[in-house]
């Protein structure tokens, strides 16, 4: 609709080198990706080398032609990250997840919570770094920062053959 600026698409599939962007309607102001912002809504996924994202709706903002940055939203927005380690999947999940490309970072914000697949960290808010593989968690109005450690399962069996007669 080009008298009120606007571009609605259903469907799309973004691509920008090794970022997708898919989701089920697609809206923004101008088609040129110079400086530009366009939402997502609907199923959204962001794929981001060795990540995936999901949300309900997402923001995304443009600036010479680059993804700079994206605010993920959702009755939960999550992301999944597979790792070089075999079995294992980082995966993490806020109401709202900020993610600012020039240093690969989400800010999982409200109900933040990660997980190695091995330990849970929750608080309200936890930033990630998906190169490094770094993680910070801070407490706000919703209390301290929360771990949950799983043991080794060799640690569990040890301790249930100990309780036995």
């Amino acid at each position: 609709d080009y008298q009120s600026s606007r571009l609605l698409f259903n469907g799309l599939r973004l691509d920008q080198g090794a970022l997708g962007v898919e989701a089920d309607l697609a809206e923004t102001q101008q088609l040129d990706f110079d400086d530009g912002n366009w939402v997502f809504r609907g199923n959204v996924v962001v794929e981001a080398e060795n990540a995936v994202l999901y949300c309900d709706e997402a923001r995304l903002t443009f600036l010479n032609h680059q993804l700079t940055a994206a605010e993920l939203k959702g009755n939960t927005a999550r992301f999944e990250q597979t790792t070089e380690e075999p079995e294992r999947l980082n995966v993490g999940e806020g109401d709202v997840i900020f993610y600012q490309l020039s240093d690969r970072t989400l800010q999982l914000t409200r109900n933040a919570m990660f997980s190695d697949g091995k330990n849970k960290v929750s608080g309200d808010l936890i930033t990630y770094d998906l190169e490094a593989q770094h993680l910070k968690a801070g407490s706000g109005s919703s209390g301290p920062v929360k771990i949950i450690i799983e043991p080794p399962k060799d640690a569990l069996r040890e301790k249930s053959n100990k309780k036995k007669p």
